[in-house]
């Protein structure tokens, strides 16, 4: 929890947890829309309009039609993602109470709590960035 990235990654976590799940079928993205959003904009971000898109953004709800994607930048991303945070309650204790569990664990208890499961997420993050960042260089000139 030390790791900005990692303290981040977990609240948005609690939060999608909180606020009923995260439907990751509805939401998925095929790679060569994801890289069609991201190349939007001219490959800047929807939001800020300066920093290089390297996230997908599902602008209302969980459809992937490219009417609801548009590419953002890490940080606007956590900053969107944030504004539709509410706070707990209490019927939200016995949730928060099991993923304390998991992240206190001192071994894995679910695959996806595994940190080469962490390190994939990490990898394909950088990824993104990394293609963004071409994208724009070659567009650019």
């Amino acid at each position: 929890m030390n790791d900005p990235e990692v303290r981040e990654a977990f609240q948005v976590r609690v939060a999608h947890l909180l606020g009923g799940g995260y439907d990751e079928t509805a939401r998925a993205v095929p790679e060569s829309l994801r890289r069609s959003i991201l190349a939007g904009n001219g490959g800047l971000c929807c939001r800020c309009n300066v920093a290089s898109a390297t996230e997908v953004d599902h602008i209302a709800g969980p459809s992937a039609v490219p009417a609801n994607l548009q590419g953002l930048c890490h940080s606007c991303h956590m900053a969107k993602t944030k504004e539709s945070h509410k706070p707990m309650r209490p019927e939200h204790e016995p949730i928060l109470a099991e993923v304390r569990r998991r992240v206190d664990s001192p071994i894995p208890l679910r695959v996806c709590d595994d940190a080469a499961w962490s390190g994939q997420w990490r990898q394909q993050r950088r990824r993104n960035r990394e293609w963004a960042l071409t994208t724009n260089a070659t567009s650019d000139g």
